[in-house]
C-alpha cells in the first residue's frame, strides 16, 4: 500500500481495510462481493470448480495483495477491484497535506495510494506476456485549525473518492486454441480501472 514523505517530509502509511464491506469487485455491470475463504484469502463469483477470481492480502512489513483471475477476461468488460485505504498516521498541525492527482498523470509525490502496481498478463495459450506496470494516485487531506472562541468539536472522518481508470494495451494473439485451460486467462487489451475509498482520519486542533 501506499507509503512515503508528504509535502513538509512527514511520514505517511496507508492500510488495506480487510472488513469484506469494504471491499468489491466490478465485471461490466456485474458486481461480486467477497467472500472469506481464510485469513486474508477472499474469493468473487463462487463457481462449481471454485472462485472466479481470489485476492490475498498480504500484511506483513511490505504490505501488499495479489488479485488473481480464474478465468478468461474479456477486453469488452471492464474489471475493476474497488476497496478502501486508511491513513494511520495523519497529522494534527493545520495545513494541507499531499498533492491531488485522480490517475496519476501528473507524477505527484504524494500521498501515493500505492507504491507498485503490475499487471502480469497472460494469453489464451498460457503464454506469459510482458508485465505492464500502473502510474500512482495521490491523494490530499487538509487539516484546519479551530477557532480558540469556539467550542470543541469531536473528531470527524471524511471519506474521499478517487477513481483510476487506466487502460493496458497489448499486441492481438491469433485465436483458435479451443482447449479449456485450468487457469485460462485472456488479459490481452485488458482495462482495468481502480476505484481507490480513501478513510482519512481528520483531526482539528486549537491555537495555543
Amino acid at each position: 500500500m501506499g507509503r512515503g514523505k508528504d509535502n513538509y517530509g512527514n511520514d505517511y502509511d496507508f492500510d488495506f481495510i480487510t472488513d469484506t464491506k469494504q471491499f468489491y469487485m466490478m465485471v461490466g455491470n456485474h458486481k461480486y462481493v467477497p467472500e472469506f475463504i481464510e485469513e486474508n484469502h477472499y474469493g468473487f463469483n463462487h463457481q462449481e470448480n471454485g472462485y472466479a477470481y481470489e485476492l490475498f492480502y498480504y500484511p506483513e512489513e511490505k504490505e501488499h495483495f495479489i488479485w488473481k483471475m480464474n478465468v478468461s477476461v474479456s477486453q469488452f468488460e471492464h474489471v475493476q477491484l474497488v476497496y478502501a485505504l486508511q491513513l494511520i498516521n495523519p497529522q494534527k498541525k493545520a495545513g494541507e497535506y499531499g498533492e491531488y492527482d485522480e490517475d496519476g498523470h501528473l507524477f505527484k509525490e504524494g500521498l501515493k495510494t500505492n507504491t507498485q502496481a503490475i499487471l502480469h498478463p497472460i494469453d489464451s495459450f498460457s503464454k506469459e506476456l510482458e508485465p505492464e506496470e500502473f502510474l500512482f494516485p495521490t491523494v490530499s487531506y487538509k487539516v484546519i485549525e479551530t477557532n480558540v472562541n469556539e467550542p470543541e468539536k469531536p473528531s470527524e472522518t471524511i471519506k474521499t473518492e478517487v477513481k483510476k481508470s487506466t487502460p493496458v494495451t497489448t499486441s492481438p494473439v491469433a485465436t483458435g486454441d479451443d482447449t479449456k485451460q485450468e487457469f485460462w486467462y485472456a488479459l490481452l487489451g485488458l482495462s482495468i480501472s481502480t476505484l481507490l475509498l480513501l478513510l482519512i482520519k481528520h483531526y482539528k486542533t486549537r491555537r495555543e
